[in-house]
């Protein structure tokens, strides 16, 4: 598996804020279990295709799902960016992507990147000469995620004249949403695809100019007054300290609308409808994932979400 791979540049507009605090304990435990690389997959799909009485291969696929034996790709990104802080076209904007993943379960996308270290620029979409089939196996299928979990450090404004919610989520309107691309690109030509660090960063709306090469498909245009039923994490009401939220989706999860699992979400600041599942089966290979920042464009005060450092942790199976 190609371990801790050296991180990305990190661009001006992500740099850490003099003036920002360190996180707090996390809301929740992230899962940071064993993660095999695809070699180790492949190894002990092969150990037990040997078993006897021989195995199909669909009772080891799940086996391998029922452990959570999954390739992974890991994107971290760490510098202060708030919304809204910039002008566009002459207007604030309140929408802005604070890190992109690389392409779900292509060549090259396996391990972790980012964290603060200089990265040199990755190459996708083939296979290393020397790697041969114990090395890499292509995806399960065309819709290989298995969990996503979201690790976001972040805050609000921390002020607002609704004490009565303050230190709580309720009626908190700065917040996360997840958005799906599709590059147009084909990773499986067996060519060589640069994909330089600023990319980890560049926001869907500069694409064209800066990586004219990278556009992509279902870039989320639409930018929401409140947070809907689906979004990851809103932050916690009026707080001047940094929050660490842990948001884990699974491929199995299922939830219904004002069940006690839903009213529990709700507490902790997540999208009821985000916890169903259907954002992690409905990805495709080389689709990549946007943690996008939001804040309410009005109301009764300047809502404003404050990011200090995200990691995207994507599984898919082999």
């Amino acid at each position: 598996m190609a371990r801790t791979k050296a991180g990305p540049r990190i661009p001006d507009n992500h740099r850490p804020s003099p003036n920002s605090q360190p996180p707090t304990a996390p809301a929740t435990v992230s899962y940071r279990g064993h993660r095999p690389s695809i070699a180790d997959i492949i190894h002990v799909k092969k150990y037990l295709a040997q078993l006897t009485p021989r195995l199909p291969i669909e009772l080891i696929d799940q086996i391998l799902d029922d452990a959570w034996y999954w390739a992974h790709s890991s994107v971290t990104v760490q510098g202060h960016v708030s919304v809204p802080n910039y002008i566009t076209d002459g207007v604030r904007s309140r929408d802005k992507m604070y890190v992109r993943t690389l392409p779900l379960a292509v060549p090259g996308s396996e391990g972790d990147i980012g964290g603060g270290n200089d990265m040199r620029e990755l190459v996708l979409g083939t296979v290393p000469v020397d790697a041969g089939s114990s090395q890499w196996a292509p995806p399960r299928g065309n819709h290989p995620c298995r969990m996503i979990e979201f690790q976001i450090w972040s805050r609000d404004q921390g002020y607002s004249p609704d004490v009565a919610n303050h230190s709580t989520y309720r009626e908190s309107y700065s917040w996360f949403d997840a958005c799906v691309e599709t590059p147009k690109l084909n990773f499986h030509s067996g060519k060589d695809i640069p994909w330089p660090s600023s990319l980890l960063t560049t926001d869907s709306s500069r694409l064209w100019s800066e990586h004219p090469k990278f556009i992509c498909s279902n870039a989320d245009d639409n930018t929401p007054t409140t947070p809907s039923p689906r979004h990851i994490q809103r932050n916690v009401h009026a707080s001047t300290r940094t929050h660490h939220h842990v948001v884990t989706w699974h491929h199995r999860d299922y939830i219904e609308q004002g069940s006690a699992q839903a009213v529990e979400a709700d507490l902790k600041g997540q999208g009821w409808q985000s916890l169903d599942g259907t954002f992690v089966r409905n990805l495709s290979v080389g689709d990549c994932i946007t943690l996008r920042m939001r804040a309410r464009p009005d109301g009764l005060h300047l809502w404003t979400c404050h990011a200090e450092k995200a990691t995207i942790d994507v599984y898919w199976a082999v």
